[in-house]
């Protein structure tokens, strides 16, 4: 960090240190090495999300910019060598893409197994809004102050879900994936409940086979047992679930309006 003087104030101009860029560069090139060796959407999808890892951990330095850009310098070689066969400068970016990288939409971009890697270089600063050192890990309060800001979203999740895109699936389905989960503050769209990886599913609220598409608006994500109700035709198997997962009024309505969707009968 320096302090330099603007006019009649002083700023600080902050950099990442020495070490955290090569570490950067080092995570960065492990990606691309995995690539070389298994040229799929989902390894693309893992850079991908090192890449905007990076990015949101290093965008309150106000020399980032500069910083990125010696980045990308540095892994340019390495991105071509061992890309130069199994990408391609055809594609279409994904909606994450296009929201997200705006001024990069006109320039040259590289596409493996037609998934757009993201700009290494392409991030800028921002400043660290509604500031406070009560914000912290080390006290009861600050702790507090965490989760209210995070609104309950998880982080290991929000992770996972950029690390394991769905196989066989649209960019689109999986940008919007996360979108939605974060969207939903982390909570089931029927019961309220706290999502958790193992019992959480995205469900197209108008079937594929029925037209619908992965779209966002087309989406959300519900718990595994409401997600069973909503497709349960039988009376035992609808019983067992109203059994296990005793709606409220409001929370019947809403699966019944996801059941009229999907083409089965409302619930009473």
């Amino acid at each position: 960090m320096k302090v330099a003087r603007n006019k009649k104030k002083h700023t600080v101009k902050s950099f990442m240190t020495n070490k955290a860029k090569k570490n950067a560069i080092s995570k960065i090139k492990e990606n691309i090495k995995r690539i070389k060796k298994k040229s799929n959407a989902s390894e693309v999808s893992k850079l991908n999300a090192t890449i905007l890892g990076l990015h949101n951990f290093y965008q309150q330095a106000t020399m980032v910019t500069k910083d990125f850009s010696e980045i990308a310098f540095s892994v340019k070689r390495t991105l071509y060598n061992s890309l130069k066969k199994v990408s391609s400068d055809k594609g279409e970016p994904s909606t994450y893409y296009k929201k997200h990288f705006k001024d990069y939409l006109g320039k040259k971009k590289t596409f493996v197994a037609k998934v757009a890697i993201f700009p290494i270089d392409g991030i800028k600063h921002k400043n660290p809004t509604n500031f406070t050192q009560e914000i912290n890990n080390y006290t009861v309060e600050g702790r507090s102050l965490i989760h209210k800001k995070q609104k309950s979203v998880s982080e290991e999740v929000v992770k996972y879900l950029m690390k394991n895109p769905v196989i066989n699936r649209s960019i689109e389905y999986n940008d919007n994936r996360i979108s939605k989960y974060i969207a939903q503050k982390g909570v089931c769209y029927i019961t309220g409940e706290a999502l958790i990886l193992k019992n959480m599913e995205l469900h197209h609220i108008v079937p594929k086979a029925k037209g619908g598409n992965d779209k966002y608006d087309n989406l959300v994500f519900i718990t595994k047992e409401a997600h069973k109700l909503i497709h349960a035709t039988t009376e035992d198997i609808i019983n067992k679930y109203l059994q296990m997962l005793e709606l409220t009024k409001p929370s019947l309505d809403k699966v019944n309006k996801l059941r009229v969707k999907a083409g089965n009968k409302v619930l009473v």
